[in-house]
């Protein structure tokens, strides 16, 4: 009988035991396990042991039965035979392999011993462990600076131009004096909660606590750098670290960071050992080391780059961006603003990622971005672009803005303050109609808007009383005679 698959099912080691206890002429080297192929499967032929280390072997089994995606049965009477049949099987362990002595005494007087179950529980396991802390950890967001829906108005007589009513713009100004715009604290208070569980939970809770950075604190920052850290993180922030010196970056190696961000960390500039194919994005607001030699090497290390974002990184020129835009087509996030240095980016830089890249969000403000930089965003991005901040951009005109919102139908959030040059307010304010997006001036483009908006409701009221006039009762009875 040597070579036969025994087809094992539904109770597994109960019914396993009673067969061999009923049919002594079952060859021993019967070995009934599960397995997978990623990575390559451990086949059991060359396992020489006792029956009777098989209930300490059961738990390592059994977690290869939980793990395993692929039933099979393997029968190897000797180490050079192997038959493997692709037929599911419930059975949750493997019978050893019994060679020489052993065999000849299983096959004749089989033992009775029942053979225990011993099934550890789904949170004994690590994987299933890391996977419930994993998701208990992402309920605590990393914190970082929300996309306004709204920017703070410029002054009383703004808000009472952007809002409808003196009660919201009064509230809103109110709003804006305080400074409410406080990012959240980090908090992983119920990952740390599970280090006290036991051992097990322990080890898991500082798996998944590694994975994710975030160091708003001076020293405690002080006391991560100086000490070796062997695990691979996702995502590493500093948030506000101005004392911060370039050498404790240095000493990070993570290649394998998908969250990368220095905010307001002027002093910082990420080491290339922190960039990799894996960051997606990728934060440096307020650094006055980023430049475009630093660019071309980001470019060249993250080509599935999706976000970046460089506000007041006042080095970068039109050079840098053509470097990102050849090297990562997946960006879908720039954001370049500025207050000083506008002249560095210009329609060069804006048309290089409009033709190659799959951006939706632009952040221009305050760069030298003329009306052939906006056909250029709508000829290649049209359909695609989302937001567009333009605050600033005081070479815009008429030749631009007003004719192109025809081709970005899905536009949602259009910020055009200090763009004084435009005056043909009336296709923004159709567009606005239309869609319903989010169009923020300063007080003279709101006041713009405003004048032509009461000039259009007159028209539309001139035309409505015409209508009227035309199919009154004198028109009636016109048409009768």
């Amino acid at each position: 009988m040597a070579g036969q698959v025994w087809h094992i099912s539904e109770r597994g080691n109960e019914q396993l035991d009673r067969l061999l206890r009923m049919r002594p002429d079952i060859p021993s080297p019967v070995y009934i396990c599960r397995f997978f192929f990623h990575p390559p499967p451990v086949l059991f032929n060359d396992i020489k042991t006792s029956r009777d280390s098989l209930l300490v072997r059961t738990n390592m089994l059994n977690f290869i039965n939980q793990q395993s995606a692929n039933p099979f049965y393997l029968n190897s009477h000797s180490s050079s035979s192997k038959h493997i049949v692709n037929e599911p099987s419930p059975l949750r362990f493997a019978l050893p392999a019994i060679t020489g002595a052993a065999h000849t005494s299983h096959t004749s007087t089989p033992q009775s011993a029942p053979v225990r179950r011993c099934t550890p529980h789904p949170l004994q396991l690590p994987e299933i462990l890391d996977l419930i802390l994993g998701f208990l950890d992402c309920t605590n967001p990393i914190p970082s600076e929300p996309a306004p829906a709204r920017r703070k108005p410029l002054s009383l007589r703004h808000a009472r131009l952007i809002y409808p009513t003196e009660g919201q713009a009064s509230a809103a100004w109110e709003a804006a004096c305080r400074d409410d715009n406080r990012i959240p604290q980090h908090t992983t208070a119920g990952v740390y909660n599970c280090l006290t569980v036991n051992s097990e939970w322990y080890d898991s809770a500082r798996r998944v606590l590694s994975k994710r950075l975030f160091f708003d604190d001076q020293t405690k920052w002080e006391n991560f750098a100086s000490q070796p850290f062997d695990r691979m993180a996702n995502t590493l922030v500093l948030h506000k670290l101005k004392t911060t010196t370039q050498t404790m970056v240095n000493k990070l190696y993570q290649p394998r960071l998908e969250w990368l961000e220095f905010y307001v960390c002027p002093n910082l500039l990420p080491s290339p050992s922190l960039l990799s194919q894996f960051l997606k994005r990728l934060a440096l607001p307020g650094s006055a080391r980023v430049d475009d030699e630093f660019l071309a090497l980001v470019a060249n290390n993250c080509p599935y780059l999706e976000t970046l974002d460089l506000r007041a990184c006042e080095a970068v020129s039109d050079t840098g961006l053509v470097f990102i835009a050849d090297r990562c087509p997946n960006l879908k996030y720039l954001n370049v603003g500025r207050i000083e240095g506008g002249h560095m980016i210009t329609c060069r830089g804006v048309g290089a990622i409009s033709r190659q890249t799959q951006v939706d969000t632009l952040g221009l403000a305050g760069c030298d971005i003329g009306d052939s930089g906006m056909w250029d965003i709508a000829q290649y991005r049209g359909d695609g672009i989302e937001r567009l901040s333009l605050n600033g951009c005081k070479l815009l005109t008429n030749r631009s803005i007003p004719l192109i919102l025809r081709h970005t139908p899905n536009l949602q959030v259009l910020e055009l303050r200090q763009c004084t040059l435009i005056t043909n307010v009336r296709p923004i304010i159709e567009f606005k109609r239309r869609g319903q997006p989010l169009v923020e001036g300063c007080e003279i483009f709101e006041e713009r808007m405003r004048d032509e908006e009461r000039k259009m409701a007159r028209e539309e009221r001139k035309a409505r009383l015409s209508r009227s006039v035309e199919h009154g009762p004198q028109s009636s009875l016109r048409r009768r005679i």
